[in-house]
């Protein structure tokens, strides 16, 4: 298997308003690929579309190396989580899931008290769905994506209402299941602080259009500490740190200030070079930048 999930030139309407738009993304074996975007950007739309649950306007969708529409039994080899699960209120979490066992012909050995396990549920595995948190729900929809160990987990905002213990509960299953199993996950949220620390690649989304694709590693690279460096005069700075400290991985941000990248001089003799050359120096600083801060910077950008 080459690939768990392609997407080419997928795009979805409704209406007249093109939600998606052209959207070509791939998702190799035992990736966890982060959707990045704002609330409206397509995000739930496209999961859906990978999902069956919506229909595509235009392009194709392929799981596992064939056709979603053609091979409609790759489904079961998906666990996911959409928005709000829908539960039966007045059944128990461990009722709920033996039903979905069921529903998804899954083997009478799959055992749902071990989801339940999983995602700190036990306590509570007989009682009724209706008197659950918010974050009870969430686990309860992420035992039922993980139930029979499926092959691609997508998640769509799966720590929406836990708090940080949970948050980091849930990340731990995560990374467990797919280091241990092989799971490939594709999954959404709005704390990106959080899906750092998931992802091993990421797609940024904006307006329905799909903007960047990039691995964590290429990511991080780009968000690396950078010198900040404040001067009288940028343009003569990117000569001097060119022919004096064969240094191009730099960043004029305007007449004053420029930005140094993956340089491994430090910072102090920088500092004596730009003094050396008539170069008044107001501030040197190191700084770096999140996810949170490369995504608006990338959208700025567009």
């Amino acid at each position: 298997m080459d690939t768990v999930l392609v997407t080419e030139q997928l795009t979805k309407y409704y209406g007249n308003e093109k939600v998606v738009n052209n959207v070509n993304m791939k998702i190799l074996p035992g990736e966890i690929y982060g959707l990045v975007g704002k609330n409206g950007a397509g995000k739930t739309t496209i999961m859906k579309m990978v999902l069956s649950m919506v229909n595509t306007s235009k392009g194709m969708i392929k799981l596992f190396d064939s056709h979603s529409k053609n091979n409609i039994n790759q489904h079961f080899r998906i666990g996911a989580m959409i928005e709000n699960p829908a539960f039966y209120p007045y059944f128990t979490a461990k009722q709920n899931l033996e039903y979905y066992k069921i529903v998804k012909g899954l083997p009478k050995e799959v055992d749902v008290n071990e989801v339940i396990s999983m995602v700190g549920l036990s306590d509570a595995r007989d009682k009724k769905f209706k008197k659950f948190s918010l974050g009870m729900k969430q686990r309860l929809g992420l035992a039922l994506a993980l139930l029979g160990n499926p092959d691609l987990l997508i998640l769509d905002e799966p720590i929406n209402g836990l708090d940080p213990e949970g948050i980091k509960e849930i990340r731990d299953i995560l990374i467990k299941q797919n280091k241990e199993l092989g799971t490939t996950i594709f999954i959404s949220s709005h704390i990106l602080s959080e899906l750092s620390q998931l992802a091993t690649k990421y797609g940024f989304i904006d307006k329905g259009e799909l903007i960047e694709e990039i691995t964590a590693e290429q990511l991080e690279e780009k968000c690396t500490h950078y010198i900040e460096v404040k001067v009288s005069d940028a343009k003569r700075t990117s000569k001097v740190l060119e022919e004096k400290l064969k240094c191009t991985t730099y960043e004029i941000v305007d007449d004053r200030q420029i930005k140094i990248f993956n340089f491994n001089k430090n910072s102090n003799q920088i500092n004596r070079i730009l003094l050396e050359n008539d170069i008044d120096v107001y501030s040197l600083e190191m700084n770096g930048i999140s996810l949170e801060e490369y995504f608006l910077e990338l959208i700025g950008r567009e």
